[in-house]
């Protein structure tokens, strides 16, 4: 009897040690984030230092100051300049959202699915039936835990090259929790709803309280923070005439029209809240679900910190787009470091 029981012990204590500590990580890290938001709210800034004049959708000024700076080259030259010099900002911005923040909520995820299961039939059992079920499933939960490990490190070596290499920011998204957030971040799939006040598509904004004004209050508050990839962004102030009087009015209308290269649309709320808010652009997909390589969960938070999602979130590599994104992505990389290396 003592033999078996040794081993048991040092069982239980090996997991309850690993369990405890991926919890911890998991909220050191996110601890430790408010520098790099900080960092964030300086990239965001430098990236467009103009947006402060340019609310005012009723108005000439901010499409005619557009069209001079772009005109003259200055805006271009200015873009390309200040994406050069934040490289090293953008990097250590990637390094917490994209790998640390990122691999600490997997981790804790994968790790609690092995021991303390809760997708599938696991949420509707209990007594012995859930105890043989978890004793029989070990081994398939500890495969599956090794595999997603995997997944989960190629992902984040995508998002790592493509925020290095794009403009990337950290936004946040408000949802019904198990309604939507769960949904989304588990299946990979956004819902592009038919509130389309500045474009048909997904809307995000830079600060948690926009999020948190779309979202439920209390217990069901779903908060999705994502890594965005939103080149080429247009302010909504310096559309032309006639696509600026669809902002409010039709939506969908306004994303059809919108020239190429503009992906995302970049809007200040006037009418309530005094905030920007962000939409990427999904013509004619309204009342659809559709993944998409700019958009980059990496973790849901519930009363403001990071929460479990059950078999933890999809990953970004397993689509064609999020594969060709980044791998791309690190060839250029590689190839410019190639280039100033000779």
């Amino acid at each position: 009897m003592d033999a078996l029981l040794a081993p048991l012990l040092i069982l239980i204590l090996v997991v309850t040690a690993l369990l405890v500590a991926t919890f911890l990580l998991r909220h050191v890290i996110w601890f430790l984030r408010h520098p790099f938001y900080l960092l964030n709210e300086i990239q965001w800034f430098l990236y467009n230092p103009l947006r402060l004049f340019q609310k005012n959708t009723s108005g000439n000024g901010g499409r005619w100051l557009f069209r001079l700076l772009l005109g003259t080259l200055v805006a271009p030259l200015y873009w390309v300049g200040i994406h050069i010099l934040m490289t090293p900002l953008r990097m250590l911005n990637a390094i917490y959202f994209d790998l640390l923040l990122y691999w600490s909520v997997m981790l804790d995820d994968g790790i609690q699915e092995v021991f303390h299961p809760k997708l599938g039939s696991y949420r509707y059992e209990s007594g012995l039936r859930y105890f043989l079920h978890w004793l029989l499933g070990l081994p398939w939960r500890l495969a599956r835990f090794a595999g997603k490990s995997l997944f989960t490190l190629l992902d984040s070596l995508l998002m790592l090259g493509i925020s290095i290499l794009w403009p990337t920011l950290t936004m946040y998204h408000g949802t019904g929790f198990e309604s939507a957030a769960v949904p989304i971040v588990q299946r990979g799939l956004w819902y592009v709803g038919s509130g389309d006040y500045v474009g048909s598509g997904i809307y995000f904004g830079m600060r948690r309280r926009v999020a948190e004004h779309y979202a439920p209050s209390g217990y069901q508050q779903g908060i999705v923070i994502v890594r965005i990839t939103p080149t080429f962004t247009r302010n909504s102030a310096t559309l032309p005439d006639k696509l600026r009087w669809l902002v409010g009015r039709n939506g969908q209308e306004l994303s059809r029209q919108l020239p190429f290269p503009w992906a995302t649309l970049e809007h200040w709320r006037h009418d309530f809240g005094h905030w920007w808010e962000y939409c990427i652009v999904q013509p004619g997909k309204a009342g659809k679900f559709i993944s998409n390589w700019r958009i980059r969960p990496i973790a849901v938070l519930r009363s403001g910190n990071p929460t479990r999602i059950w078999g933890g979130m999809a990953h970004y590599s397993h689509t064609m787009a999020g594969w060709v994104a980044g791998a791309s992505s690190w060839a250029v990389l590689i190839w410019l470091v190639g280039m100033l290396g000779q």
